[in-house]
């Protein structure tokens, strides 16, 4: 740590500390031309040789870089790139197709600077219509720049994959992407930058893009176009470069080693509470739903407006603001409000009788309830559920620095559901262990602002995307323009939210049947040759739409490469102390 003094026109003298720079690292990331005429080992060459252009130091190349049959065409083609590495003196990742034991593998293979082999990654997770064979490991290897992790394609919609890598030391995680049938843009942005987030990587994707103007799907006659937006991405889930809808080099210079630039909580708690990841068979909680369709309401106080006994108290009109909707779920935020007080008493009397007078569930949270602390001895945040009868049917204790022992799920008339509280959000594995155990929408009572209200969505969009689950978020109102309550669906996307920096109430249809759709491969003929509106754009094959992807990505988890999650820490990446200690001293 070092002081440097900055002088100004105004003649006064600024002091800042600086954090130690290491020597950055030119990290690229490739993106190649989807055109029929560009699959090929030629254009892959030409564009590492851009690559070379640009000093990058570590390169990634998209998921089949050059197609072929994975024997003695892609030893050919592996050849190649080797000898390009070797020339530019660069690390390169080349993805390809291998043969191997009468199977086919989509395999990623290091290359080192002096052309050689560092080792080599199979593609571990696949969706049902990806006709391939699995590895059975998530390597880590070492460089002379740090740790490097890789994925490949959906490896991103499985966040095990690069939680692994990271636990395991990786400092860099290398993603070799390709179009999916129906390429979706957003959800993969917003992955991709809360992994990096989450993860405490820096985390570069390589892609495709068409040689025509981006267009989006309407399928069945439109399936969008590739995606493009090879890019690197830092810790704090900043795209620090971009190729942009097009082929071409991304390449920043990166400290791999730098913290966060963010606000941000890290777990120090038990990582045994994770152990639901690591399971095989989990049976998840099963409810006797009344109803599937149901009314959510968030209602969205300040928080000199939290729990209070009195009928006429603004915490007790939003009550009834939200119930007169004939909301089925009613969530408040986090209030730091304590429950063995004779205030208390009245006031969960007088929330009781709004559940039944409503006929409504109410989740409320921030109750410091002295009866059941938290790790150090004191009273921590707890949320209480009210069912329709004005009874509390459930207790949930904050995991981040609260020391939760377990990560409960509740059974309601219309479903389950999931309860986290504020930091719980920063902790991708509490959610995945809530969605694992049932859960099919979760609240989350919060004060959480941290950097940003949007790192903020990112991560509850990045949660609802992850586990196909509905997410009800209630903050505080604040002067950050982003920072709202809201209710994000499986798509990662807000269905409604609160307004600016005011109270009010948020309330939105939510239909627990409706399973997040995904497309699949097949082999149906689709319009592509014929004539049209834009029939360039015609697909060859039209994709099957299903909508069983929570289904799908829950059956294709390998919780037997996921140890690490319970063996191992990320909180040797937090912020430094140092630095934490100076976020609390007055300026």
């Amino acid at each position: 740590m070092k002081s440097s003094t900055l002088l100004i026109s105004l003649g006064v003298a600024l002091t800042t500390t600086l954090l130690p720079a290491a020597e950055p690292t030119r990290v690229a990331a490739v993106t190649l031309s989807w055109a029929d005429n560009d699959r090929t080992l030629a254009h892959a060459l030409e564009m590492l040789g851009r690559v070379t252009k640009e000093r990058a130091q570590i390169v990634c190349l998209p998921q089949e870089c050059v197609p072929t049959d994975g024997d003695a065409e892609a030893a050919a083609a592996l050849g190649a790139i080797r000898k390009a590495a070797a020339k530019a003196k660069f690390y390169v990742v080349a993805n390809l197709k291998e043969q191997a034991d009468g199977k086919t593998f989509l395999t990623s293979y290091l290359i080192g600077p002096n052309g050689a082999v560092v080792g080599k990654y199979r593609k571990s997770h696949h969706l049902p219509d990806e006709a391939i064979a699995l590895g059975d490991e998530l390597p880590v290897f070492d460089t002379s720049f740090g740790k490097i992790g890789l994925m490949i394609g959906t490896d991103l919609y499985w966040p095990e994959v690069p939680l692994v890598l990271a636990l395991k030391g990786a400092e860099l995680v290398l993603c070799s992407s390709a179009p999916e049938p129906v390429p979706q843009s957003a959800p993969a942005d917003v992955l991709m930058r809360t992994r990096a987030f989450d993860d405490h990587v820096t985390f570069a994707c390589a892609n495709y893009a068409s040689d025509l103007p981006y267009l989006c799907s309407n399928h069945p006659n439109y399936t969008g176009s590739p995606l493009g937006r090879g890019c690197v991405i830092d810790r704090s889930g900043i795209v620090v470069a971009d190729t942009g809808i097009r082929a071409g080099v991304a390449v920043a210079a990166v400290d791999l080693k730098r913290p966060t630039d963010l606000y941000q909580l890290t777990f120090h708690e038990d990582r045994s509470l994770f152990h639901y990841l690591v399971e095989r068979d989990i049976k998840p909680l099963v409810a006797r739903p009344q109803k599937r369709r149901i009314t959510v309401s968030i209602a969205q106080v300040f928080a000199g407006h939290g729990p209070n006994p009195k009928p006429d108290s603004e915490f007790a009109k939003i009550l009834d603001t939200a119930g007169a909707r004939g909301s089925d779920m009613i969530v408040m935020s986090e209030f730091g409000f304590p429950t063995d007080t004779p205030a208390a008493e009245k006031t969960f009397a007088m929330v009781a009788e709004k559940a039944r007078k409503y006929r409504s569930y109410i989740i409320i949270g921030g109750l410091r309830d002295p009866a059941m602390p938290g790790k150090n001895g004191k009273a921590t945040s707890w949320a209480y559920l009210w069912d329709r009868e004005g009874r509390v049917v459930g207790k949930y204790r904050i995991s981040q620095y609260g020391g939760s022992k377990e990560l409960p799920v509740f059974a309601t008339d219309f479903g389950v559901i999931g309860i986290i509280l504020c930091g719980d959000i920063y902790s991708q594995e509490i959610m995945r262990a809530l969605a694992l155990q049932g859960a099919e929408i979760v609240f989350c009572p919060s004060q959480s602002w941290g950097p940003s209200g949007v790192f903020n969505r990112w991560m509850q969009e990045t949660r609802a995307l992850d586990n196909g689950v509905w997410m009800a978020a209630a903050h505080f109102p604040m002067s950050d323009i982003s920072q709202r309550s809201y209710v994000i669906d499986p798509y990662g996307h807000v269905v409604t939210a609160t307004p600016y920096w005011s109270e009010g109430v948020a309330t939105t249809e939510v239909d627990l049947d409706a399973g997040r759709v995904w497309f699949a491969r097949t082999n149906k003929p689709g319009p592509a040759g014929k004539s049209g509106y834009l029939h360039a754009y015609y697909p060859k094959f039209i994709p099957e739409k299903r909508a069983d992807f929570r289904t799908v990505l829950f059956a294709g988890r390998r919780p037997e490469l996921y140890g690490p999650i319970i063996e191992k820490t990320l909180a040797d990446r937090d912020t430094p102390q140092e630095l934490k200690e100076r976020m609390g001293v007055p300026r």
